[in-house]
């Protein structure tokens, strides 16, 4: 028991900096992608690039903070995260 208490400041102090990180980064993105992932833009890729381009996409934007930080969270835990770049390519062109 003492080792859990032992470790809840750290863990906690490392969350804050995690999320003020994210913070910045969702910021950044917002600036940069904001508003360029729309439901027209991924039906026009799916029709380009049929079997590229997934539907869910559309969830990966940086269109308000709440989507950025699931974005990076994505980005961070998904294996996957060259398809997110990917979609930013092709969107980008």
């Amino acid at each position: 028991m003492r080792t859990i208490k032992a470790l809840i400041k750290p863990f906690f102090n490392f969350s804050i900096t995690l999320y003020s990180l994210y913070l910045i980064y969702a910021s950044v993105g917002l600036e940069f992608f904001g508003g360029k992932i729309n439901t027209d833009e991924i039906n026009k890729l799916i029709t380009d690039h049929p079997d590229d381009i997934d539907e869910s996409w559309i969830y990966l934007n940086f269109n308000d903070y709440v989507m950025s930080l699931n974005t990076l969270f994505g980005m961070m835990w998904q294996n996957d995260w060259q398809d997110i770049v990917y979609m930013y390519e092709l969107i980008y062109n």
